[in-house]
């Protein structure tokens, strides 16, 4: 058995490709190898060289070794490759071969990837180890690399980027981005100026002929009131401009969960519209006043019993469900934790509680004497002048039914006697806010929803720090955290997929919006909005139907299996199982091949289609037809082995039905693991 070990190192900042490169050699060389060591510039620059040491690779770059020692051969490559290169690994058994074979690939700093039987791979950060049984001991190995237009890297990872980023790409993005250089900072900049996509003002414009307490509408085929909201956040997320900050906001109701279990009145969407706006606008705003707008909301008042919240009466005792969560959930966590996100141990080597029972019952004192305001005239109230129904504006206080009495929150901190409702409040969350167990517990959640499952500690301390201080001195700049996730090399650097735990399994549901996105699904003349029924069952998650407060899974859940013992955690994974497994892919199958179908989606006929008329004209050439698809659904990590079983499906198909090629490629491509995984 022979082996190939790589000992690779990262390049972190923004890369340059060959043609950059090139322009920063002294002299201009116009000849392939102008210094005559054999070594042509290019490959020199394939291999690794500083500009200024171009005509010398042995200088700062390295050359591919090959040599064996006790039957195992090793080639070393001490770097991880360039993004605009294709890595070829060849052999051939004897120099007579007239052909070499092709064992494995690498394309840029992305993992090898074998392409031959028998042929397997070992990958960590620290080493890449290639098995090959089935070749001769006396094999002949070569490096060989590729560059052109086929091999450029640049529409991939800016597909990759998309994916994080938004609820699915366009081809159209993903060109767009490459063009511009892959500028990702850019890109950011000019989403965080984008204005908010306002769920309440879509919903108004829906023209529902009672916005305010729409009756249930019974037999319309559009479903009934209790949907609404769902379908303006189907519609904001799949053709809303502003897609980062959407992003954001999906992510922030992952970690402020609030769902119609154990919530009032779902028959006003108005309600729940203007909760989801609060997430929205404080997207790329200050944790600290996401924290305020958030406590004050009626609705999470409702969700988290604290509404009406009365001081102590005897036996009667403060509801202590928002100060458990607050703490819990939304700032400081269960354990203190290191700034990098893991914990500190105490002198047994035994995590340390943030908070104690008493710390709970005692800062429940606070969020006392919230109640609702009087509805008042204006178009968002849906009871009469007046009436204390009002779950729309922001809680007011009830001073008699306030707690007054000193405080202790726990970080030892004092909340004096005699304070009103909105200064005990703004104290108490003051605290929780500049704990610092929140940057490290909030910057590890995010980039959970954004990037990876197990990001390491560096990855979270790098984003703390950013969450500490934005580079002005300002503590929770959400803009800036959001920033600091998505450029992060772990998040960038394709070299970093290959360590052990990284990337992420991708929620079912935006898998679904890339789909929809990535076709774009329209709305059409019988339908001017997209009634998607709830999918629940289905995706074991949806918009506004969360099982509990704790989110559709829960940040540290770990399946059993070599997951669990690397000591690595997958949340999405605690929402898969034979039941949803299934009926994901009977969404998808339905969706590509019949759009909105029933059981999809409620409305008038016909129903919203994904248009495949970008792709149609590539459905002759199979392989450019996978090629294209790759690409826009999974930034080119289909394997070779999985495009032939997929060729191999889709040439049983004549020519004379495109359409129902491009339907089988895409159906699929949305059942291999490479569209499920984020890498």
């Amino acid at each position: 058995m022979g082996g190939l070990l790589l000992q690779p190192t990262f390049l972190l900042g923004q890369p340059e490709d060959y043609p950059e490169w090139l322009e920063k050699v002294p002299g201009q060389p116009a000849e392939p190898d102008p210094d005559g060591d054999g070594v042509p510039t290019f490959l020199e620059y394939a291999l690794g060289a500083e500009p200024g040491a171009a005509v010398d690779p042995y200088e700062s770059g390295s050359s591919p070794v090959f040599r064996r020692e006790n039957e195992i051969t090793m080639v070393l490559l001490p770097f991880p490759g360039k993004r605009d290169m294709m890595y070829l690994l060849e052999g051939k058994s004897s120099l007579q071969d007239i052909e070499w074979t092709t064992l494995a690939r690498k394309l840029g700093n992305a993992p090898w990837q074998s392409v031959t039987d028998g042929f397997e791979i070992e990958e960590t950060s620290e080493e890449v180890t290639l098995y090959f049984e089935d070749w001769p001991d006396a094999t002949f190995l070569r490096l060989r690399v590729e560059a052109g237009e086929n091999t450029l890297q640049r529409k991939a990872l800016a597909a990759r980027f998309l994916k994080q980023a938004t609820f699915g790409p366009t081809m159209g993005q993903i060109e767009a981005l490459a063009d511009d250089d892959l500028d990702f900072e850019g890109w950011i900049d000019e989403q965080l100026a984008l204005p908010a996509s306002s769920h309440l003002d879509h919903y108004y414009s829906m023209g529902v002929e009672n916005p305010l307490e729409p009756r249930r509408f019974g037999n319309d085929p559009r479903g009934d009131s209790t949907t609404l909201k769902v379908t303006v956040w189907y519609d904001i997320a799949l053709l809303g401009e502003d897609q980062l900050r959407q992003r954001m906001a999906w992510a922030l109701s992952q970690i402020f969960v609030l769902g119609e279990a154990g919530s009032l009145q779902h028959f006003h969407p108005v309600q729940w519209v203007n909760w989801y706006d609060i997430l929205v606008d404080n997207a790329f705003g200050n944790y600290r006043g996401l924290l305020h707008d958030v406590t004050y909301s009626p609705k999470m008042g409702d969700y988290l019993t604290y509404l009406n919240n009365r001081k102590a009466n005897g036996n009667q005792l403060p509801d202590e469900n928002y100060a458990r969560e607050v703490m819990q959930l939304f700032t400081v966590g269960l354990w203190h934790l290191n700034n990098d996100g893991t914990l500190k141990l105490d002198d047994q080597g035994q995590p340390i509680p943030t908070y104690t029972n008493y710390h709970i019952t005692e800062l429940a004192k606070v969020f006392t004497g919230l109640t609702l305001r009087a509805n008042v005239p204006g178009k968002h109230h849906i009871f009469p002048n007046g009436y204390r129904n009002n779950r729309v504006d922001p809680m007011t206080q009830q001073f008699s039914q306030h707690d007054t009495s000193r405080k202790e929150m726990l970080d030892g901190t004092i909340i004096p006697i005699r304070g009103n409702v909105y200064v005990d409040i703004a104290r108490a969350l003051d605290v929780l806010f500049k704990h610092p167990n929140t940057p490290p517990f909030v910057s590890y959640r995010l980039i959970q929803r954004f990037t990876s499952s197990n990001p390491s500690p560096e990855y979270v301390e790098r984003v703390a720090n950013v969450f500490i201080d934005n580079g002005e001195g300002v503590r929770g700049d959400l803009a800036a955290v959001c920033k600091a996730i998505l450029l992060d090399p772990e998040a960038r650097d394709a070299g970093y997929a290959i360590e052990n735990g990284r990337g992420k399994l991708r929620e079912p549901l935006l898998k679904f919006t890339q789909l929809c996105r990535a076709f774009h699904l329209r709305h059409n003349y019988a339908n001017s909005h997209f009634y998607i029924e709830s999918m629940s069952d289905e995706f074991g998650m949806s918009p506004y139907q969360y099982p509990d407060v704790f989110n559709f899974y829960q940040a540290d859940f770990a399946p059993f299996g070599k997951v669990q013992d690397a000591g690595l955690v997958g949340p999405e994974f605690q929402i898969l199982n034979d039941s949803t497994g299934l009926k994901t892919f009977t969404v998808f199958h339905r969706l590509i091949n019949d759009g909105l179908v029933d059981g999809l989606s409620k409305g008038y006929y016909p129903r919203p289609k994904l248009d495949y008329s970008e792709v149609l004209p590539l459905a002759d050439d199979i392989p450019a037809l996978i090629d294209y698809l790759d690409l826009l659904l999974t930034h080119q990590t289909l394997r070779d082995d999985t495009k032939e079983l997929i060729a191999d499906a889709v040439e049983v198909i004549p020519s004379s039905f495109p359409e129902s090629r491009v339907k089988r490629a895409t159906v699929l491509i949305s059942i291999f693991p490479e569209f499920a995984i984020m890498e």
